[in-house]
């Protein structure tokens, strides 16, 4: 038996956390809403919220996923400043059932057990799209993760200088992508 020459990443269908009207502007992002979040509620100084719980499915237990970020500011932020991401996994298809960091499974803000900056605490962090002085839509490859449970939420902080416009929910959204590893001979 030959050894592997390679391994090949395959990219499976994307999985979008969004709004229910998201209808992005660029042909190049994913369309759908798979999990409800409405990104365009959320202030500045760290508000955050939390999306519906999604289903990954029983077979994607072992698979990498990319994390990708497609937001927009109600203006144009400060250089620098970050909008945040943390996964919370859950074995339990139940909206409130099993979560971490004091998730309710629904589409919400996000106060944690008491306040939102302890909550994430008990999260998975993922990563940061940090900002550009510029009022269009800024897309980032935030991260790379491992799935850890078959339902996951996801919290969105925001710690930029601005809110995330409220009016550009229909192109804002995180999409988490699988990433299958086949081996070619």
């Amino acid at each position: 038996m030959a050894l592997p020459d390679s391994v090949k990443v395959v990219r499976g269908t994307a999985k979008v956390f969004s709004d229910s009207t998201y209808s992005p502007s660029d042909a190049a992002q994913p369309t759908g809403t798979d999990a409800q979040i409405n990104l365009g509620s959320i202030g500045t100084s760290g508000a955050a919220r939390q999306s519906a719980k999604l289903d990954l499915g029983s077979d994607n237990l072992d698979i990498d996923y990319e994390v990708q970020a497609y937001i927009e500011w109600s203006a144009a932020p400060d250089a620098g400043g970050t909008v945040d991401m943390y996964l919370g996994w859950s074995d339990s298809a139940t909206a409130g059932g099993n979560n971490p960091g004091g998730l309710s499974g629904a589409d919400s803000a996000y106060t944690g057990q008491s306040t939102a900056a302890d909550g994430v605490k008990q999260l998975d962090y993922v990563g940061s799209l940090v900002a550009a002085n510029a009022a269009a839509i800024q897309t980032a490859s935030v991260s790379i993760t491992s799935a850890k449970a078959r339902y996951v939420c996801l919290v969105v902080v925001n710690n930029s200088s601005v809110a995330l416009a409220t009016g550009g929910v229909a192109d804002t959204a995180v999409v988490i992508t699988p990433l299958e590893y086949q081996t070619q001979d």
